[in-house]
């Protein structure tokens, strides 16, 4: 209603009293009528700014109206006023673009109607809670859209006064802040997703891998560290390595990691580590530094490659060659074309003197020769003696 119209029925209802109140006898001067003219004129004039000014609080508060209810309707986020049965009491513009549903009548639907079934359930349950304490309260749920699209919301209650001023509770109305979570949650399962792949993947590498913090507390390992170490994911995090490894072995793994945490880059070492069943084995670590998206480093991922038994077998190897030398240089081979006399057999040398075979063998090898006689040359030139028996 306009000033101008309140103004006219105020005059209205003025006239009729001033109609019901007696009339006074009393002689007037022209003195009298002189001041009450005046002081009705300047009463008018008060009357006129008054109005002047209500009209200038009736615009700001029209202005404001209207940015309320701008604010409101185009806000980031959807809002939805209940009253005390969950019935939908008015909504703004962004909550109905979200459920595509903008001609979605207020007094008509309930809100827990909007949700999946399961969500809806949880929402009734808990209505009669969040209407009595509201504050800081907080729901997720899942709003079929008019699209048929599942969208995930994160639902904040607060109270709502329906009659300002009214400390009736069936005065009382929720307040439903609707935020759109749909995308994080896509990324939360993308993550989850991804999260489990590479515990999958890294679970499954057949060496021990772990990961600390830049303290060098353990944040994580994979079950081959678990089965190497017997010890389970739950006892290795949160722990050091003075925790799980001999004090001696331990200042000695600290150090490293400390080296590479100041550094930066990464490690190759040997070392030696003490497995489940209580044997020192030999390792080599393969360590580096993981960074934040500033580059800062925030940890180490390492990775332990047993090398016992290929260090045996590198020792069994080396003690081989070493006896094969050792062999080898005990022995002269003779290789080659050797040059040797059709009737005298003598060996020609490379310096081009004719030895006897005897001595050709014995300068350049390691042989000796102990002179005996054959059956055969017995009988030839010692046919008197009887050196050999008869039968062969």
């Amino acid at each position: 209603m306009s000033v101008e119209k309140k103004t006219e029925i105020l005059r209205q209802r003025a006239e009729k009293i001033l109609l019901t109140l007696p009339e006074s006898d009393t002689d007037i001067s022209r003195e009298n009528i002189r001041h009450l003219i005046h002081e009705l004129q300047v009463h008018q004039i008060e009357l006129e700014i008054q109005n002047e000014e209500l009209r200038n609080n009736q615009r700001i508060v029209d202005e404001n109206r209207r940015r309320y209810f701008s604010l409101f309707d185009n806000a980031p986020v959807g809002y939805v006023i209940l009253d005390k049965s969950g019935i939908i009491r008015q909504f703004n513009k962004t909550f109905a673009e979200m459920i595509a549903q903008e001609s979605l009548m207020p007094s008509k639907k309930a809100f827990a109607d909007l949700l999946l079934p399961e969500d809806a359930q949880v929402f009734r349950s808990r209505f009669n809670a969040l209407l009595k304490n509201p504050k800081d309260k907080q729901i997720e749920a899942r709003i079929v859209s008019g699209h048929f699209k599942e969208c995930h919301v994160l639902i904040k209650t607060d109270l709502h006064d329906g009659t300002p001023g009214s400390t009736r509770v069936e005065d009382q109305e929720l307040l439903l802040t609707v935020m759109d979570i749909t995308e994080r949650k896509q990324v939360e399962v993308a993550l989850k997703e991804s999260e489990l792949f590479l515990r999958t993947l890294l679970d499954d590498i057949p060496i021990p891998v772990f990961y600390k913090d830049r303290r060098g507390v353990y944040r994580g390992v994979n079950k081959t560290f678990e089965t190497f170490f017997g010890k389970t994911q739950e006892e290795i995090e949160g722990k050091t390595v003075y925790d799980i490894n001999p004090p001696d072995l331990a200042a000695v793994y600290h150090e490293k990691d400390k080296a590479l945490i100041d550094h930066g880059g990464s490690q190759h070492y040997e070392s030696r580590v003490k497995n489940a069943a209580g044997e020192y084995r030999d390792v080599i670590f393969n360590k580096a530094v993981y960074q934040d998206k500033n580059g800062m480093t925030q940890g180490l991922i390492g990775a332990i490659l047993d090398i016992t038994e290929r260090k045996a077998s590198e020792e069994d190897n080396k003690r081989l060659i070493r006896q094969l030398t050792e062999a080898l240089g005990q022995v002269k081979q003779l290789c080659g074309l050797l040059p040797i006399c059709s009737h005298c057999k003598k060996i020609r040398d490379d310096k081009g003197y004719w030895q006897e075979v005897e001595a050709y063998i014995h300068t350049h090898s390691e042989a000796r020769f102990s002179h005996g006689i054959c059956r055969e040359c017995a009988k030839k030139y010692y046919p008197d003696f009887d050196l050999y028996e008869d039968n062969p």
